[in-house]
């Protein structure tokens, strides 16, 4: 989909009273599901990552490029307190005011105690998230330059002070971020990816942040994966690596990684190959999309009306040939009722992807069950 299209956002919610930073349920960008922050630290001033048609060019804007584990996180909790509209956030601004002083922030949300190494890695990481900028471009259509450009935060409020200050004067140290319009828009609330912060916590105990990148676009991947997908080294590399690593040290890298993520997450269905990359296949996704959520209900739902059918029909004596064959034209045929007809489920069930203990129109008439997975499509 190309990057400024029109598309589905995650719309605002009714403000909550009480933070959900502690749910495990959270969200991460799309852009940071598709293509990757360095994972080191790097003279570059720029980078440039492609997945598909998406380019996304990182200018740092500050003293250098944001790197490693540190500004994953903080994407993630950015989307997260944005799309659940936590109370720190102000939509009508874009405002997050995020404590009397960020050691607030950083305890509650991170649990980084002030002072040490880990605090002083965390002060610099955000300052240069704070100043990147995003250059996101469409490669798909020719003959068509399509794109934008925009910073992270228009304006910041944040004081850096010990703990000693903090606590004699903690009514002067207001901590508080404004967001650009466009990163709101066009990174947070454009195909958010939901994640679960309890794998989070696991990866961020590893010394890899590209665990945490695997991760993110796994869960995408998965969420519209239907079939076999072979995922080359070249394209992995482009999107998780860099020009001047070495390939042979790039896969022992990526595998490496790999390895926390396949731990972390059961179920997970992937072969990987020395000579040809990574194939995916069909997992549930750690955490179901909006549209699995509202999917599996529907068929839940159908699959009761259908039983509930097929009772009726041996109670009453009625036979099943009172249904009627659909054609699904390009997908086959099923044997339905008039109540009982989805053409998104009759798909589904014509492409295998139900289940057949579980799929509807199986339940409702034997005859279905020779056409389940049938439809050969190209």
């Amino acid at each position: 989909m190309p990057p400024f299209r029109q598309s589905p956002e995650v719309k605002d919610m009714p403000k909550k009273e009480v933070s959900r930073f502690d749910a495990d349920t959270g969200y991460i960008s799309r852009i940071s599901s598709i293509v990757s922050l360095p994972l080191k630290k790097t003279p570059e001033r720029k980078i440039v990552k492609r997945n598909g048609n998406v380019e996304v060019t990182f200018t740092a804007l500050g003293e250098c490029m944001p790197y490693g584990k540190l500004p994953r996180n903080l994407d993630a909790i950015v989307a997260t307190l944005i799309l659940t509209n936590d109370s720190s956030w102000d939509t009508s601004s874009r405002k997050w005011v995020i404590g009397k002083s960020f050691y607030e922030f950083a305890e509650h949300r991170l649990g980084i105690t002030r002072g040490g190494n880990q605090y002083r890695r965390l002060r610099n990481q955000f300052n240069y998230w704070l100043r990147t900028a995003y250059t996101i471009t469409n490669l798909g259509e020719d003959q068509i330059d399509s794109g934008g450009q925009f910073v992270v935060a228009e304006a910041w409020h944040v004081p850096w002070v010990d703990a000693e200050e903090w606590a004699q004067h903690p009514e002067d140290k207001e901590c508080w971020i404004q967001f650009s319009e466009m990163f709101v828009k066009k990174v947070v609330k454009e195909n958010p990816v939901p994640v679960d912060f309890r794998v989070l916590r696991e990866l961020n105990k590893i010394k890899s942040p590209l665990s945490l990148d695997i991760y993110l676009w796994l869960n995408r991947r998965m969420s519209y994966l239907r079939q076999p997908s072979l995922v080359t080294w070249e394209q992995l590399r482009g999107q998780f690596g860099s020009s001047a690593q070495t390939m042979k040290k790039f896969k022992q890298t990526f595998k490496a990684a790999l390895v926390h993520v396949r731990d972390a997450w059961d179920g997970l269905d992937l072969t990987v190959s020395d000579s040809n990359g990574v194939t995916l296949f069909p997992s549930s996704t750690h955490v179901p999309t909006l549209a699995e959520t509202r999917k599996k209900e529907r068929n839940e739902e159908f699959a009761r009306r259908a039983s509930s059918s097929h009772s009726c029909s041996l109670v009453s004596g009625k036979s099943d040939d009172e249904g009627f064959w659909q054609n699904i034209t390009g997908w086959g045929k099923v044997f339905t009722s008039q109540s009982l007809f989805d053409v998104g489920l009759a798909r589904d069930h014509l492409e295998g992807i139900s289940p057949q203990d579980e799929c509807p129109f199986c339940l409702y008439d034997h005859r279905n069950r020779e056409f389940h997975g049938s439809a050969t499509l190209g």
